[in-house]
C-alpha cells in the first residue's frame, strides 16, 4: 500500500536530514585524521589550523553576513565567542592533538555535552538530569580507560600533555556554547557560527604573527596545501553546512543522538590510515563515553 501523496515529502525530508547528520558526523570524524596526516609533514599546529581557518574564510564570511546588520553589543559578544569557541577551544585542541592519538582526542572532546550540563548547573543554575553524577562517572571513566593503551604505546608525558590540552579545549568549547547560546537563538546558530569562526581566524593570524611565522603560511608543499583544503571544506564547511540542514529538518536531538558515530568513525579511520592502536578496552571506554553523553543528551 503506498502512502499518501502528501506524507511523502515529509518522509523524504527527514530521511534526508538522517542522511545529512550522518554525513556531517563522519567528516568532522576525519578532521582529527587528517591532521595527524598533515602533521606528518612537519607543519605546526598553529601554522596548520591558520591554514585551515583561511580557506575556510570565504564561505563562512558569506554566511556570517548573510541577514540584518548586527548591533555593537552583538559584535562585542561576538568578539569574545570567538575568542573561546574558534580561537582557544581550537588552539587547544591542535596542540593536543599533536601529542596524542587521534581517537582519542576525539573521544576526549566528546565530553564536551557532560560539560555543557555541568558548568550550566554550577554557573547558570539550571536543573539538572537526576543522572548526571553516573553520566559523569561513565563518561570520564570512560576517557581514562581509552588512556591505557596511549599510556603503553606513547609517552607517558606526552600523554598527559595532550590529553589535558584537549580536555581543556572541550571546557573552552562548553562555555562557549553556554555564553553563545541566547545569540544563537536570535540570531541564528549557523550565523553566530560563521562570524565567531571569522572572528577566531584574525586572532589566529595575529598569534602567528606575534609569534615571528606568518611566512610559514605560503611556505608549504602543495601536498600539504592539497591535504588542508580539504580539511577546510570537507571537515570544516562542510559538515558545518549539513549540520545545520539537518537539525533544522530532524531536530537537534536527533542529530545530536546520530553525531555519536562520529568517535567510532575516528577510532577506525586513525586504527586503517594511521596505524593506531585499536583495542578492546578502548572500545569499552567508546561505550561508556557515549552512554554517559547520551545520558544528559537525551531528549526528556
Amino acid at each position: 500500500m503506498s502512502l499518501p501523496s502528501a506524507i511523502l515529502p515529509s518522509t523524504r525530508r527527514l530521511e534526508t536530514g538522517v542522511w545529512m547528520a550522518a554525513v556531517s558526523a563522519v567528516a568532522f570524524a576525519a578532521k582529527s585524521v587528517l591532521v595527524k596526516l598533515i602533521f606528518q609533514h612537519g607543519v605546526d599546529p598553529l601554522t596548520l589550523l591558520c591554514l585551515r581557518m583561511l580557506l575556510s574564510l570565504p564561505v563562512f564570511l558569506v554566511m556570517g553576513l548573510r541577514g540584518p546588520p548586527l548591533a555593537r553589543a552583538d559584535w562585542g559578544k561576538l568578539l569574545m565567542l570567538g575568542a573561546l569557541g574558534y580561537y582557544l577551544a581550537a588552539f587547544l585542541d591542535f596542540e593536543g592533538l599533536s601529542h596524542i592519538s587521534a581517537g582519542l582526542e576525539r573521544l576526549v572532546l566528546f565530553t564536551h555535552p557532560t560539560l555543557v550540563v555541568l558548568l550550566g548547573w554550577l554557573w547558570l543554575k539550571r536543573p539538572v538530569p537526576g543522572g548526571l553524577p553516573l553520566a559523569l562517572a561513565m563518561s570520564w571513566g570512560g576517557i581514562l580507560l581509552a588512556v591505557g593503551p596511549e599510556l603503553r604505546v606513547g609517552e607517558p608525558l606526552h600523554v598527559a600533555i595532550g590529553t589535558s590540552l584537549v580536555f581543556a579545549s572541550a571546557l573552552a568549547y562548553s562555555i562557549y556554547l553556554l555564553k553563545g547560546g541566547e545569540l544563537m537563538v536570535r540570531l541564528g546558530g549557523l550565523r553566530v557560527s560563521a562570524l565567531a569562526t571569522s572572528v577566531g581566524t584574525g586572532l589566529l593570524l595575529g598569534h602567528l604573527s606575534l609569534r615571528g611565522d606568518i611566512a610559514n603560511l605560503w611556505s608549504q608543499t602543495g601536498h600539504v596545501y592539497a591535504l588542508t583544503l580539504l580539511l577546510a571544506l570537507g571537515s570544516t564547511v562542510l559538515p558545518v553546512l549539513l549540520l545545520g540542514e539537518a537539525i533544522s529538518r530532524i531536530g537537534p536531538a536527533r542529530s545530536a543522538a546520530i553525531g555519536t558515530v562520529g568517535p567510532v568513525v575516528t577510532l577506525g579511520l586513525g586504527w586503517l590510515i594511521l596505524g593506531e592502536s585499536l583495542e578492546w578496552v578502548q572500545g569499552l571506554g567508546a561505550i561508556l563515553v557515549f552512554a554517559g553523553v547520551w545520558k544528559v543528551a537525551r531528549p526528556a
